[in-house]
């Protein structure tokens, strides 16, 4: 599966930052790698449907530096750092 770039550029409201050049598409640009411990039912469909999270990458294989997982990853490692523990962080795995 592929991601546009613009995905990562929208603000919360779906509008994009007042920045020449921020609304436009440089089409298909990242690659998303599903990760597989991350299938769940999603409890409200109306036939069985499952999701499963993505994580995003460049194509030479880098992860996308602004893709939420990874940020969260980064915030995760600044923790460990400082010996600090996330209170919600009970059973995920970020691997």
């Amino acid at each position: 599966m592929r991601l546009p770039e613009s995905v990562f550029l929208q603000t919360v409201t779906g509008d994009y930052p007042l920045r020449p050049g921020s609304h436009e598409s440089r089409g298909d640009r990242y690659r998303l790698k599903a990760d597989p411990k991350t299938v769940r039912r999603v409890p409200w469909a109306a036939e069985p449907t499952a999701q499963v999270i993505h994580d995003c990458f460049y194509s030479d294989g880098r992860r996308v530096s602004m893709a939420p997982r990874h940020v969260l990853r980064n915030v995760l490692e600044l923790y460990a750092q400082r010996g600090w523990s996330p209170w919600w962080l009970l059973s995920w795995s970020f691997t």
